[in-house]
């Protein structure tokens, strides 16, 4: 896979400077640089958003720096684990808050999350059924009371279908 990554490079390249040669006769050089970084903004978003794209892929696509192009990445259903860490460090909060939502996130990017700085990402990842209860009974004492009352929540919702269960099993 590794192998056909690095002959694909050099032929996509040679297609976008064949591409860039050709427009660049018939347009002005600003407007041809500007439609084709637009183009190729539009279709990383579609890598981005689309369900069935392959992890490696996804892997690659994080490393560009555009916040709204991480977030997708950041929710996407098949993106590793790793990369999931990685954006967890990000600068900026929105994209930390995606990863937070994701519920394939591993341990440590939780605790490191649980522990980030802008009540936002803490919210957001409170919102998890998938967290384990410490991280939740945590983010109950955490000093933002959005944080507090959303642990809250979640922790009661968590309880509730057991209580339900049974109240359904013993009647």
């Amino acid at each position: 896979m590794i192998a056909q990554e690095k002959l694909a490079d050099p032929a996509i390249k040679q297609v976008e400077m064949d591409s860039y040669a050709f427009f660049s006769k018939l347009y002005p050089r600003r407007f041809c640089e500007k439609v084709c970084n637009e183009e190729t903004d539009y279709i990383r978003w579609l890598l981005a958003t689309n369900p069935n794209t392959p992890a490696p892929i996804l892997d690659r696509l994080a490393s560009e720096d555009v916040a709204s192009l991480l977030e997708r990445i950041a929710e996407h259903p098949r993106v590793r684990q790793s990369t999931l860490a990685r954006l967890a460090t990000h600068d900026n909060p929105r994209v930390r808050a995606a990863v937070a939502e994701n519920p394939n996130i591993d341990k440590k990017t939780m605790w490191r999350l649980a522990h980030d700085i802008h009540p936002d990402v803490r919210l957001r990842l409170a919102e998890g059924y998938y967290l384990p209860l410490a991280i939740l009974q945590m983010l109950v004492e955490d000093d933002n009371p959005y944080v507090q009352n959303r642990a809250r929540k979640t922790l009661n919702r968590l309880d509730q279908p057991f209580a339900i269960a049974l109240s359904v099993g013993c009647c």
